[in-house]
């Protein structure tokens, strides 16, 4: 994909995407993360956020009755921001450890994944009247996304046994 044409983005935008709590939506979000992240001149992590987004996307429809997810991506020079939101939080949501004994299970891995590919990442609980919501979020910086390479390369994100 050509970037010809495009204007120079600013040092910052925002951008939202939400839809329905549906078996579809992980879909739907992730192609939507990477046409952004195209339009606005990041495609170098294009690849890494998409499976980001549909890893966390996925936990929020297997685990959640929310009936919206947000998708906010924030993008600015070198770094892109990705955070998805649920009204449904768990306070104990971790990485799986990557020697977990379970680590082979075919099911359980999405925040491994965020964990290893992610420049940085974390889970955030805001504190509002009447709503309990959660916020998974991570951020990739391009230099560091582009040196370790695509998620199917070999390297730190190949899961075990593959």
């Amino acid at each position: 994909m050509s970037n010809a044409g495009l204007a120079v983005p600013p040092q910052r935008q925002s951008f939202r995407v939400s839809a329905p709590n549906d078996a579809i939506t992980p879909k739907i979000a992730r192609e939507q993360v990477a046409l952004l992240l195209a339009l606005t001149r990041h495609a170098s992590v294009a690849d890494v956020a998409k499976l980001l987004v549909s890893e966390i996307v996925t936990n929020v429809h297997l685990h959640t009755s929310t009936p919206v997810v947000h998708v906010d991506v924030t993008v600015g020079p070198g770094r892109v921001y990705v955070a998805v939101w649920d009204d449904a939080p768990c306070p104990r949501l971790r990485a799986r450890d990557a020697h977990d004994p379970r680590a082979d299970e075919e099911r359980g891995r999405g925040l491994l994944l965020v964990q290893e590919m992610a420049t940085r990442w974390g889970v955030t609980w805001p504190v509002e009247p009447d709503r309990a919501r959660k916020r998974v979020w991570f951020t990739l910086d391009e230099h560091r996304t582009a040196a370790r390479g695509k998620p199917d390369q070999a390297g730190p994100y190949r899961a075990p046994g593959k």
